[in-house]
């Protein structure tokens, strides 16, 4: 009997090629679940009760986009400082990012104003280019305004269809303040210089402009209506003027304090009585004789006059200010408050693709490692011995 060698099973010669072929299908495998999973839900309706958090959730750098996952409408604009803005949905519970997932974050100052119904976001521009994004289905539309260099909203019309935007302007001309109309194209010049605030009428007629000290007043032809003078003080946001149309809410030098001052002084009209508390910031009005203030903290109905109970409607978390909130929605009647959990939406695609490339490259690895493990294990077993016949 003759001894010959034989050489490796077939088996051997085959395994490593598959371990290495499954590596690399899990990887492809996961590029293609990325876009598939981070696929967009589509138009999303608001709710019909509002409803404003209990306790406003914290930041989330993973929060979804509109853009991926769109809310309907908004209630509420909240400010992490340094990180960024979220809207909170109108039930109260959802949050989500206005830029996420825009390709013109980098050309946005990242501050955003929310319209009076909750359903768009105006957003302005370190160029010529005032942002508005639908909240309903993520799209944006893009408004130029010629000879700026940068762009801010200061105040939306009760209907939403105009918006008041601060200039500034290229090279050496002045600053001003236009009152942009994105459905016809359209921007008219309200005043000039650098604008310190802006809020419309209720009726949405005419516009209250602060250059200064001064208050102009125009109508929304652009006309100048008149002047207020010095009154001491900074209008108190885009949410002004009051909902009878005889007041205007205004600021200290560092936003708090309210106070109020007559859009008609030759009236006669006595300003109510500044709240108690002077560190109370103005958020809006809730009806002619409520006001929506924050407080340590806290979002609050307030009264005038000190004629009624005070309301506490939900609270902020340290670090974080109620930047805006759509008034047609939280001036409600029927505004709920709910103690729900936080939802941030799916994921945004930047993670899912870490998450799942990560996990996909670590199974390449080990099975690139468990080919070269069963190779040098078989080839340390040697060759194998048959007898065959002599």
């Amino acid at each position: 009997m003759q001894l010959v060698e034989q050489a490796p099973a077939a088996a051997r010669r085959v395994r490593t090629p598959l371990l290495v072929a499954a590596g690399v299908l899990v990887v492809v495998v996961a590029l293609v679940l990325v876009p598939w999973l981070a696929a967009d839900p589509g138009r999303q309706p608001a709710p019909r009760r509002p409803s404003f958090p209990r306790t406003v959730g914290g930041w989330s750098s993973t929060a979804s986009s509109v853009r991926r996952a769109p809310l309907g409408a908004a209630i509420a604009l909240v400010g992490y400082g340094d990180s960024g803005q979220l809207v909170i949905g109108a039930d109260g519970t959802d949050y989500r990012s206005v830029l996420g997932g825009h390709v013109f974050t980098g050309r946005t100052d990242g501050e955003g104003l929310l319209s009076p119904d909750g359903r768009s976001v105006a957003v302005g521009g370190i160029d010529d280019v005032l942002r508005l994004v639908r909240l309903g289905d993520g799209s944006v539309r893009s408004y130029r305004i010629h000879g700026a260099r940068r762009v801010r909203a200061l105040a939306f019309a009760p209907d939403g269809t105009r918006i008041v935007c601060a200039v500034t302007a290229a090279g050496s001309g002045p600053d001003s303040v236009v009152l942009l109309d994105p459905k016809a194209g359209t921007s008219v010049p309200l005043a000039t210089g650098t604008a310190r605030g802006a809020a419309f009428s209720p009726d949405g007629g005419s516009i209250a402009v602060q250059v200064g000290g001064d208050i102009q007043v125009a109508h929304s032809s652009g006309v100048l209506a008149g002047r207020l003078p010095d009154i001491g003080g900074t209008l108190a946001g885009p949410h002004a003027w009051s909902p009878d149309g005889r007041w205007l809410a205004l600021a200290g030098a560092d936003g708090r304090s309210v106070h109020f001052a007559s859009t008609d002084p030759g009236s006669g009209d006595t300003p109510p009585a500044p709240p108690g508390d002077q560190h109370a910031r103005f958020v809006g009005w809730a009806d002619a004789r409520t006001l929506l203030v924050t407080d340590g903290g806290a979002l609050l109905r307030q009264p005038l006059a000190h004629t009624g109970t005070v309301r506490r409607i939900g609270t902020v978390p340290a670090g974080a200010t109620l930047d805006d909130v759509a008034v047609a929605l939280i001036d409600s009647r029927h505004l709920a408050v709910t103690g729900a959990a936080a939802d941030y939406g799916p994921p945004p695609a930047w993670w899912l693709r870490t998450v799942v490339g990560g996990v996909a490259l670590l199974v390449a690895i080990l099975c690139a490692v468990g080919a070269l493990w069963y190779r040098r294990r078989r080839g340390a077993g040697g060759t194998s011995l048959r007898a065959m016949p002599a």
